[in-house]
């Protein structure tokens, strides 16, 4: 018989060992009267001079002793623990925890009574414990042989495994066999490293978005609270953000590359154009007027300053390099920005046809104020041996470039060149 079909009949119960089990001199109530002690017949032979109150404390000590004794066999949890057990085994398809005795008696009094009472209790905690726990096993054991579903089991079973029991599990290895093969290799996923690329792709994708998203929560977070503008400017920029910012640096100095080309291939085209035309006689037709000539002198001007100011830089940057010495008037670096305005406007009051004495006079006049320049007296106790020889060398190739340039305006003449008028 297991522990679980116990029944409190079949419990160990104690004697009653307050009387004849415990005590020797005192006997149950069929044995007869108890025998008189020589204590007692000498007390009795005394006379009947006992006090009145010894007896009444000793009836009250009695009554209190077999209080505390009821007190000690009565025990709500054990009742309730033996109700259970006592219940009908219900089947079930989980199983119970594993019950461990822990219910460890209140320690005994000094009485031997009380110490087998306590001995009593902890045996029949154990056995109950037993009992529980053998009656989790048989309801789990109860479940998974009497819930078998009456049809066979397939495939769509596998959607919920908690409906499963253990005597199913020859259906199971079928199903796992026969149905599930086919089904997985429907499913096999093909081209894997192509699935992993555009996998890759789309975290790649989502980081993007998710920056996106924070720039534009950032945004929205400005436009609500402008005074979060000014934080917001003195954040560094994203990774995002850097990179189209140099994107747009590139593609911003490659257009302006571009640009420029296209001006200069069209400069030099309208030239093309003008020297086709005028050797051909049909120049003539279209001489530019005295605006757009003032208005091309006027930018070829700008320029001229705009090139004299990187040459003052240069200056700049010379007298740091011990070159104070040098006056920017007799600087051989320096553009005579004053006698070509000079010079170039001097030739708009004459006519077409004194263009090239015009011109060779503008050129001696460039010519000569960098001569001038050059030669005139200046102070080289600030330059070294070497420096002195590259500044002579210098000076000497500007020269002969001049020169070389003089003469071939004085042979070959100026030509007209026919342009647009446009600012």
């Amino acid at each position: 018989m297991t522990a679980a079909g116990l029944s409190p009949n079949q419990r160990l119960a104690p004697t009653d060992l307050s009387k004849s089990a415990i005590f020797p001199s005192m006997t149950s109530p069929a044995s007869g009267a108890l025998p008189k002690s020589p204590l007692s017949l000498s007390v009795g032979s005394r006379g009947q001079g006992v006090p009145e109150d010894f007896i009444a404390a000793q009836k009250k000590l009695k009554e209190r002793q077999d209080a505390e004794q009821d007190q000690l066999l009565v025990d709500e949890e054990d009742d309730e623990v033996q109700r259970v057990l006592a219940s009908e085994i219900e089947p079930t398809l989980d199983l119970d925890e594993f019950i461990a005795h822990t219910n460890v008696a209140p320690p005994a009094k000094d009485s031997i009574p009380a110490q087998v009472e306590a001995v009593y209790r902890d045996i029949n905690s154990m056995i109950d414990t037993l009992g529980l726990n053998a009656r989790s096993v048989k309801a789990f054991t109860k479940g998974h042989s009497e819930m078998r579903t009456q049809n066979a089991r397939t495939k769509d079973d596998l959607e919920e495994p908690d409906d499963w029991i253990l005597c199913e599990i020859s259906e199971l290895g079928e199903v796992l066999e026969k149905a599930l093969p086919a089904d997985l290799a429907e499913g096999r996923v093909r081209d894997l490293p192509d699935k992993l690329d555009v996998c890759q792709d789309l975290a790649r994708d989502l980081h993007r978005l998710r920056a996106k998203q924070e720039d534009l929560n950032r945004i929205i977070s400005t436009k609500l609270d402008p005074s979060q503008m000014d934080l917001s400017r003195s954040l560094p920029l994203s990774t995002e953000q850097a990179t189209q910012q140099n994107e747009l640096r590139r593609e911003y100095t490659s257009f302006s590359k571009a640009l420029g080309e296209a001006e200069e291939a069209l400069t030099l085209l309208k030239t093309r154009i003008a020297s086709i035309s005028s050797a051909t006689g049909r120049g003539n037709s279209n001489v530019p007027t005295v605006d757009a000539v003032i208005r091309t002198i006027a930018k070829m001007t700008s320029m001229v300053e705009k090139r004299s100011g990187d040459v003052d830089v240069l200056e700049t940057q010379l007298r740091k390099l011990r070159l104070d010495s040098l006056s920017r008037e007799g600087s051989p670096l320096r553009t005579p920005q004053q006698q070509l305005r000079r010079s170039i406007l001097m030739s708009l009051d004459s006519t077409p046809s004194r263009a090239p004495s015009n011109m060779s006079s503008s050129i001696m006049s460039f010519g000569g104020a960098s001569v001038k320049g050059a030669t005139s007296k200046k102070k080289l106790s600030g330059f070294s041996r070497e420096e002195k020889i590259e500044l002579m060398d210098k000076r000497i190739k500007r020269q002969a470039l001049l020169a070389k340039l003089k003469e071939n305006v004085q042979r070959k003449g100026v030509k007209v060149w026919t342009m647009e008028d446009t600012e």
